[in-house]
Parts: structure tokens; sequence; C-alpha cells
């Protein structure tokens, strides 16, 4: 998926200043541009294994932005991130009413400087990681 602005969405991206009057006060904006794909498969009747992927990088803007010494506001989520990634295998088993579910999340956020003068793109990321476990266990009647 591509897209511009998909804060509204809950992903990554926004909107940015480009130009500031200062006498006025009056803005204009520029919309940010991300793309990000996913693979979600599974295989199997009563143990169920399943592999998510996921991958979303930050394009930057439409044009330069200012940043915020100069009048320069973002709305939207993560700006300083330049990608992310998700990789989350999953096992379930079912006997009879039961759903036993398995799954392990590994998170990634490359985090970076701001480059104002290249279209808001992120620079110098540096990788953080995050591993969540997750157990659930189901009765259906």
């Amino acid at each position: 998926m591509y897209g511009q602005n998909l804060s509204e969405l809950f992903q990554q991206g926004g909107y940015a200043a480009k130009s500031y009057n200062a006498e006025t006060g009056a803005r204009t904006y520029t919309p940010s541009n991300s793309i990000s794909g996913w693979l979600n498969f599974s295989y199997g009747n009563q143990w169920v294994g399943g592999m998510f992927m996921g991958y979303q990088k930050n394009l930057g803007f439409n044009d330069n932005i200012l940043n915020p010494e100069e009048g320069g506001i973002f709305f939207g989520r993560w700006q300083d991130i330049d990608h992310i990634y998700r990789i989350a295998p999953s096992l379930k088993y079912s006997f009879g009413q039961w759903l036993f579910h398995a799954e392990l999340d590994f998170n990634v956020a490359s985090y970076g400087r701001i480059d104002y003068m290249d279209k808001g793109r992120v620079k110098e990321g540096k990788e953080i990681f995050g591993v969540r476990g997750l157990l659930a266990t189901t009765f259906f009647f």
C-alpha cells in the first residue's frame, strides 16, 4: 500500500508545514508519503502454524518542510522513524471446543534524525527492537 497522510488510518505519517508567514501566522502544508506491505499465512487444521510479516517505509514529504525553529509544525505519527518491520510466528492447537494460541512478536523501528532540507526524510537511523509473547485460551460454546 502506498499512501499519504496515513496517520488517520493509525499508520506512520501525517502532514507538516512547508512555509510560514511570521506576520500573519499563515502556514502551507505538505503530506507525508509511505509505503507498506504485509503477508500473513497459516497452515494446518488441529495444529495450525502461522507467520505474519510486515514492513513500512517512510518516504518523506512532497516538499521540504520547516524545522520547529522556523515555525515548522508536524501533525501525525512517527515522523522520526525511517522504517518499521514485524515478524510474528504463531501456533494454534484446537481440542474440542478449546483453542490454545501462542505467538511471538519481533518488532523493529528505526529512529533517526529528520532532514528538513531533504523533504523530511529520516537519516542516520538506529534500529530499536522489542519482543513480546502472547498466550491465549478460548472456549467456544
